[in-house]
């Protein structure tokens, strides 16, 4: 049998995603917290972190969200509390900056 890019056979990955019907390749996620490696597998438990400059948002994991750019993979509470401080710490910082140039005016 044939598994070109013509025959139609599709391979299911994490969470039941479409990967290529090449075998040899395979989608590597990785947990964007901060200082962390880990890499994620079929049986993990990870979240989704998604932001702007003023909110904050974590979501059960869902591969439906995986080709969307702002939306960040998490390989548990940890790492999500970290992306949370730090973002807390870039709201300060950007109400700081704020502040000084409102009192310049």
């Amino acid at each position: 049998m044939v598994h070109g890019a013509d025959s139609g056979i599709q391979t299911k990955g994490l969470q039941g995603q479409a990967m290529s019907p090449n075998p040899y390749i395979s989608t590597v996620i990785r947990c964007a917290g901060p200082n962390c490696d880990r890499i994620r597998g079929e049986n993990n438990h990870w979240l989704m972190c998604r932001s702007n400059p003023v909110a904050f948002y974590i979501e059960a994991w869902n591969s439906d969200g995986l080709g969307d750019d702002r939306i960040k993979p998490l390989c548990g509470d940890q790492c999500a509390s970290k992306l949370f401080a730090r973002f807390l710490s870039d709201l300060k910082c950007a109400e700081s900056t704020v502040a000084k140039e409102a009192n310049r005016s």
